[in-house]
């Protein structure tokens, strides 16, 4: 490994009929002998990071022992179709092969495949035939960006466990989506939309009908997805959420389904700018304060957040167009960082209001410190 003088390989390396790890990365090879199809019990080939190794020889079908193929940062172009014979084979990593642009239908007659990384390759689809791959556990597809779509085939891959696909071009999930009965973490994010003046607002995206069926998941990011309008009430069947991310994304409403989350603990939803969380109710809890706020530095303790509840009213017999595009709160920003001792907190509602038939009926003010948020009542 790592001998960056090693430009080739003998052919009598095929003579090593016993020899279980091939080990070459970092070696300036352009090419595998032939012969190495002749070493049956080879379990480990690793050619990583041998920067003129540009394809497999046609002979890797010999490798009927092969476990692992590792060949990150080449320049292979493709993998030759004779890697379906590869039956043994349990991972295949491919991490950073920016030349690689398509895999061969040939990779679903592996079937002993747990783990496939194609992290930060080119590819454009994912064969059909992956969906052969009934004992496939984890698929990595970060950074794919060229990846415009996934077959309708994914659904069967009952065993997968994790599916890691940010930073790629998908935009739309199959309605088989939801027969990955086995699947725990699906982290699919991507780069935060920047609205620029004078560019119209991406298209909107949904989940499919299919989604609410991934009763195993367990982490869910979603960032960025341009999901709009509502989240489906059916949302509420992914029961084993623990962490849920669905941050930078357009839609207005939560469903209240989502009290049926009972597991989650992380729930992100940060630049969600069209959202305006609410609750029915007109009390406002006892440990808020109903009067004008003074903030006071205190020693040793940091200010954490500043909580703001208030109780409204509105007349839907006035009709305002405003209502379903605005936050009831308006020009609530955050005011943590500019907080200085002395400086006083207090809700001051606009006359007129800037959405009609809207009235302010109560509010409470509550600053959250260090070591302060731990509350022991019921409220």
């Amino acid at each position: 490994m790592w001998c960056g003088s090693v430009t080739a390989i003998p052919d009598s390396v095929g003579s090593l009929i016993s020899l279980t790890q091939l080990l070459i990365n970092g070696s300036a090879i352009k090419e595998l002998p032939i012969s190495i199809g002749s070493l049956s019990y080879l379990k480990e080939l690793s050619v990583g990071n041998c920067k003129d190794l540009s394809k497999l020889p046609d002979s890797i079908e010999g490798l009927a022992s092969l476990v692992e193929l590792q060949l990150d940062r080449t320049p292979i172009t493709h993998l030759p179709d004779q890697v379906g014979a590869l039956k043994m084979l349990r991972k295949l990593e491919m991490r950073n092969c920016k030349d690689l642009r398509f895999l061969p239908e040939s990779i679903g007659s592996m079937l002993a495949l747990t783990t496939l990384n194609f992290v930060g390759a080119n590819i454009s689809e994912l064969p059909e035939s992956i969906g052969m791959l009934e004992n496939l556990i984890i698929l990595r597809l970060n950074n794919c960006t060229q990846l415009c779509k996934l077959p309708s085939s994914i659904g069967n891959l009952k065993s997968l466990h994790h599916l890691w696909m940010e930073e790629t071009a998908v935009t739309e999930l199959p309605e088989s989506f939801g027969m990955l009965s086995s699947l725990m973490i699906l982290k699919m994010a991507k780069k935060p939309y920047i609205e620029l003046s004078g560019n119209s607002m991406p298209n909107s995206t949904e989940f499919p009908t299919s989604f609410s069926n991934l009763c195993l998941l367990v982490e869910l990011n979603a960032r960025a997805w341009k999901l709009c309008g509502k989240i489906p009430d059916d949302f509420a069947k992914l029961s084993s959420l623990e962490s849920l991310n669905l941050g930078y994304n357009n839609f207005f409403s939560l469903p209240s389904s989502l009290t049926g989350l009972f597991n989650l603990k992380r729930l992100l939803l940060p630049y969600c700018k069209e959202l305006n969380l609410s609750m029915p109710g007109s009390k406002i809890p006892d440990w808020f304060s109903r009067e004008v706020v003074r903030f006071s530095e205190r020693k040793n303790l940091k200010i954490k957040g500043v909580i703001i509840c208030v109780v409204v009213s509105l007349d839907l017999q006035i009709p305002d167009d405003l209502r379903d595009q605005l936050p009831i709160i308006a020009d609530h920003r955050p005011i943590v960082s500019k907080l200085k001792d002395g400086y006083e907190i207090s809700i001051i509602e606009h006359d007129p209001p800037i959405i009609k038939g809207l009235k302010l009926k109560k509010y409470g003010i509550h600053l959250v410190f260090e070591d302060d948020d731990d509350y022991d009542g019921d409220e």
